[in-house]
């Protein structure tokens, strides 16, 4: 018999179905346990256990564990997003302007998501811009039209 310390206990009536199916092959092959034994230790009918053992000795089984992605996780990025963005550089915008705009108009971009986008793109650094230049950038919407200035006067066609 195995003295178990109580933390242990948790291998002996594992909660998760992957880990008790996992313990259970283990006492089988490893601990060289009879079937029916390991079926009543893990809460498995005799039969359902040979069937699990023979599809395990086919390699029928899915993984016992998930393989974890680690590291930062990329997010699909809009097409509209994505378009919005190679507009407003074709006006000759800054990363941060872009941005800038983007956030006005309602669509979640950062910096990074615009420069990711431009990098994927082919775009290519903007040169250097003074701080007068960096203070005149373009408007998106046309200039407001003057009412009166508009002529009315009948023309000859």
């Amino acid at each position: 018999m195995v003295i178990v310390r109580p933390e242990g206990k948790r291998f002996l009536r594992p909660s998760h179905p992957y880990q008790r199916r996992y313990e259970a092959l283990r006492a089988y092959f490893v601990e060289r346990l009879s079937s029916t034994e390991v079926a009543r230790r893990f809460g498995y009918t005799p039969r359902s256990f040979e069937v699990l053992v023979a599809r395990f000795r086919k390699n029928d089984l899915p993984p016992f564990w998930r393989e974890v992605r680690r590291g930062r996780q990329d997010r699909p990025v809009r097409t509209s997003v994505r378009e919005a963005v190679l507009d407003l550089r074709r006006q000759g915008l800054s990363v941060y302007d872009i941005a800038d705009r983007l956030r006005k108009g309602g669509l979640p971009a950062s910096h990074q998501t615009v420069w990711m986008i431009l990098r994927e793109a082919g775009a290519k650094r903007l040169p250097k811009r003074s701080a007068a230049q960096k203070a005149q950038v373009p408007t998106l919407a046309p200039p407001v039209a003057d009412a009166g200035e508009l002529d009315l006067t009948p023309r000859e066609v």
